[in-house]
């Protein structure tokens, strides 16, 4: 199995989380972008859940440099109905069958299938409003010696949860606001072995 790269991303929404209205989304759009290039060069993975925030884009930009095999991109069944139509461009599409128990069940379930199924060497943190916490709690259950990579100074919930957190070195090196999302993200890929185990 390929060792990869796993995200955790959305663009807050100011009305249903008033708390993070000063996240910045095009930056956030800009880091995703800047991550799905670095690791599509370096042939990694990307794992990532397809929040609507994210997947528009992520979507047209896998498809217009051609770089879809490198963007896995995770749905729950329970979210058929209304799946956005930009994720059928994405080839590496895995949905997760949908269990009872409802919508919070549900996600509990996608999350767990999504990150257990794949070999997580990192996780990247950006924005977010309530899910990061469960998949940051799952992420370690699963692969506790995956390093996590937090951008706080995107803001949302990223910003929360990891404010009193100690961070590695690498870590906090590559999280400065005035380097570009894609020279961020390289700094901390080229310091980290991905192979296939």
């Amino acid at each position: 199995m390929k060792q990869a790269v796993f995200l955790s991303a959305s663009v807050p929404d100011p009305v249903r989380t008033p708390q993070y209205a000063d996240s910045d989304p095009m930056a956030i759009r800009d880091a995703v972008v800047g991550l799905a290039m670095e690791t599509s060069c370096r042939e990694i993975p990307l794992i990532y859940g397809g929040h609507p925030s994210i997947t528009v884009f992520l979507a047209r930009w896998a498809e217009r440099t051609g770089r879809v095999d490198h963007v896995i991109l995770y749905q729950s069944r329970y979210y058929e109905e209304s799946f956005l139509p930009e994720i059928r461009t994405i080839s590496c599409l895995k949905l997760v069958d949908w269990v009872d128990g409802g919508e919070k069940a549900n996600l509990t379930h996608f999350r767990h299938s999504m990150v257990s199924e794949n070999d997580i060497m990192l996780g990247v943190f950006m924005g977010g409003m309530v899910g990061l916490q469960e998949e940051l709690d799952i992420l370690r259950q699963h692969h506790p010696k995956a390093v996590v990579m937090p951008l706080m100074h995107l803001g949302g919930q990223t910003r929360d949860l990891f404010s009193n957190e100690p961070l590695a070195a690498v870590i906090q090196e590559a999280n400065v606001a005035n380097v570009s999302p894609g020279g961020r993200f390289a700094h901390v890929l080229d310091k980290m072995s991905f192979g296939t185990r």
